[in-house]
């Protein structure tokens, strides 16, 4: 383990750390190389080599070689890129305990931030690019920063004056004649907002420490990059011992390895920056970050709140190395015997490859006639000239297709495109079997690229918890969520809250979400409610209603939001125009679940209170619905006659007759009995411990106005 970070100890950790992964940093280098096409060495062809093989008297000489490149790697490549990020397209953020109510509000808080943050940073073109790392050199590695310089520029820092204190300046507004005293600016230093960065770190680029034997166990993690002289000086400027060191390192030239121009270059003007980070230990409990050059030691200190800002995935792994493998390994030697092959079967084409005249010696050969159309030859001679056909090199073509043969077999590439056998199948339940089947045969690198995926993005959640202001966290979980703000900030730890999965938006996936979804509506969609109908259509793999289904999840969300609320310690404002039996539900469900009792005394007591609140509103609108029931019957309209038979107190003697009522009187029965009837669905879905509650508060409304001197409504 590193003892300490004096500059002797970090440049000694750098040349050790450089030795020992140098030819695994050869071979990452090579594969860019075989996936561009351009793994052999460029000579000058400003002739074209077949004009050098017909002028050259010696066309064996070794400096004239043909070299073909057929460029199967980098269909590899494309291919493995393809299906990877198929199969894990991205995460999703569910809740630790399906059950617990801050589970699921933080898992869709940290849903929505990371949402908003997938949008503004492109994260599905990032993602491209660390896949491509990831096949194409064997691993990928981003650092997650926060930049106090980026974003959005806010203003610039006070002035201060010789004393050390801010400037201030007074003005007057013109409309009220009030005095005004604000901060005198300094023009010199600008101020920003601050925006994250995910700096994606190449392979060769990245440094581990000598003795670690996995990557996962790397106690040092060493960063390097080539930066102007000049940017650097800029700034450290108030750090003249700093930039004096920096100025002499100006003079030193660095080999580079530029991936644009596939070469080595040597860097002028420019110097190493190298930046060492420690993973938390017993020394180091937050972690420890170095930034420095070869001279000169920039800056130190614990890790920003201890979080770690590397992020790092491989695609496959071999024993006794602790670096990633890719793909192109495998494909590698078959790829140079296919252009070796090509090569020789080029070379005959052009040496061997025209037609050539054989005739005895002595014979001569001239043009002869020419006749419209036709080329005429004669010849001198007792046999005839004999005509010597070129060569194609068709003698190589069954040995080269049968190395493309075995590349693809090497590599699955079969595998990896199935479409032929799912002609003809529309079937959404075989074809999510035949996607699952498929995947499971490349499991293991569409898990190790998941893992880098779940890694990026807890580490982007922890870090937007601590600099992501309030105006940037509004606009992601919206302004309704505003309340819940400390909910998102609270995640801590956030895997006993929160948990980050791969998902899967395949086509296959889809259909069989949406035809599970459909088979639920057919069947028992008419024993649903609008409340788990909406919920449902929130939920569906192609729905996407927006507003329109806001009326359905309307109640969840808001009993949710005061639930919420309740177990921050705040009682939550009563809303007489919401639904309180679906709220005294959701209030005796909550307090029924198994940790209810781990809760605060204060909170359970509030959870009670709150239940109490809204069954006594119950009640009030139990004893407003009954007082208009026994308001005024209209008698107004004609008499109709109704099954109802009634005896005639003049004449008992009679037989019963038909009852007869005004028709105003009938529409109105017939209405209240509706609003009744509404009423004893709702009561139906209550406990009957909220029934016996709300009926003992109806019964002490009723003394109540005893009490005041009026008689009970009967």
């Amino acid at each position: 383990m590193i003892k300490n970070t004096k500059l002797e100890t970090l440049n000694k950790i750098y040349e050790e750390a450089e030795v020992v992964d140098r030819e695994t940093f050869a071979e990452m280098r090579t594969n860019v190389f075989l996936v561009m096409g351009e793994h052999y060495e460029k000579r000058d062809n400003t002739f074209g080599f077949s004009n050098k093989v017909r002028t050259t008297r010696n066309n064996t000489d070794s400096r004239n070689k043909l070299r073909i490149t057929k460029n199967h790697c980098h269909r590899v490549f494309r291919s493995y890129m393809s299906h990877i990020l198929d199969g894990a397209p991205g995460v999703a953020i569910k809740p630790q305990r399906d059950t617990e109510l801050q589970d699921q509000k933080s898992a869709e808080l940290n849903q929505s931030v990371y949402s908003y943050a997938a949008q503004k940073y492109n994260f599905k073109k990032k993602f491209r690019q660390y896949c491509s790392d990831f096949v194409q050199i064997g691993e990928t590695c981003v650092k997650i920063w926060w930049d106090h310089a980026a974003g959005d520029f806010a203003g610039y820092e006070p002035k201060i004056d010789e004393f050390g204190d801010p400037e201030v300046q007074v003005t007057v507004d013109e409309q009220t004649g009030e005095a005004m005293e604000d901060y005198v600016p300094d023009k010199t230093k600008p101020v920003f907002t601050g925006d994250f960065k995910f700096t994606r770190v190449f392979g060769p680029n990245l440094l581990r420490y000598a003795c670690a034997e996995s990557m996962e166990e790397n106690p040092v993690w060493l960063l390097r990059d080539m930066v102007d002289v000049d940017e650097l000086k800029q700034k450290y400027k108030d750090r003249p011992e700093v930039v004096d060191k920096i100025t002499a390192a100006k003079d030193e030239r660095y080999v580079v390895f530029n991936v644009t121009r596939s070469e080595y270059v040597k860097s002028k003007n420019q110097t190493e920056l190298r930046e060492y980070y420690i993973k938390p230990c017993a020394k180091y409990p937050e972690g420890w970050y170095v930034l420095c050059t070869k001279a000169v030691k920039l800056e130190e200190g614990p890790l920003p709140y201890g979080i770690w800002p590397l992020v790092w995935g491989s695609f496959d792994e071999s024993p006794g190395n602790a670096r990633g493998r890719s793909i192109i390994k495998v494909a590698r030697p078959y790829q140079a015997e296919i252009n070796r092959a090509s090569s020789a079967q080029a070379l005959q084409q052009i040496t061997l490859g025209d037609d050539k005249v054989l005739y005895p010696y002595g014979s001569k050969l001239t043009q002869g006639s020419l006749l419209p159309g036709v080329r005429g030859i004669a010849y001198q001679g007792g046999r005839p000239p004999v005509v010597l056909q070129g060569r194609n090199g068709a003698q190589f073509e069954p040995y080269i297709q049968s190395q493309i043969q075995e590349l693809d077999r090497a590599i699955m590439l079969s595998e990896l495109y199935p479409e032929e056998g799912n002609q003809g199948v529309t079937d959404p339940m075989a074809l999510l079997f035949r996607s699952a089947s498929q995947k499971k045969k490349f499991k293991q690198y569409i898990e190790n690229f998941e893992d880098f995926l779940i890694s990026f993005t807890e580490t982007f959640l922890s870090l937007a918890k601590h600099y992501y202001p309030d105006e940037m966290v509004i606009p992601a979980i919206g302004l309704g969520e505003q309340v819940n703000m400390d909910e998102f900030r609270s995640t801590q730890p956030q895997e006993n809250q929160i948990v980050v999965e791969p998902q899967s938006d395949t086509l296959e996936t889809k259909f069989g979400r949406q035809l599970s979804t459909q088979m639920v509506m057919q069947y028992v969609g008419k024993q649903l409610g609008e409340k788990q109908i909406g919920k449902l259509l929130k939920d569906l793999p192609y729905g996407n209603y927006g507003n329109s289904i806001e009326d359905l999840t309307m109640d969840e969300d808001n009993a949710r939001n005061d639930m919420l609320s309740l177990e921050r310690g705040i009682m939550p404002e009563l809303n007489p125009e919401g639904d309180p039996h679906y709220l005294v539900q959701k209030l005796t469900s909550r307090m029924k679940k198994a940790d209810f009792k781990y809760l605060h005394p204060q909170i359970q007591e509030m959870y009670v209170q709150y239940r109490t609140q809204n069954q006594q509103l119950i009640a009030e609108q139990e004893e407003q619905a009954r007082i208009a029931r026994e308001g005024k019957i209209p008698i107004e309209g004609a008499m109709v006659p109704c099954d109802l038979y009634v005896e005639d107190p003049a004449n008992p003697d009679k037989l019963p007759k038909r009852w007869r009522a005004p028709t105003n009187a009938l529409m109105w029965l017939k209405e209240q009995l509706e609003k009744q009837g509404d009423t004893d669905e709702k009561l139906e879905g209550l406990s009957q411990q909220a029934l016996n509650e709300i009926h003992r508060q109806q019964q002490q409304m009723a003394l109540m106005q005893q009490v005041e001197g009026r008689p009970p409504e009967q």
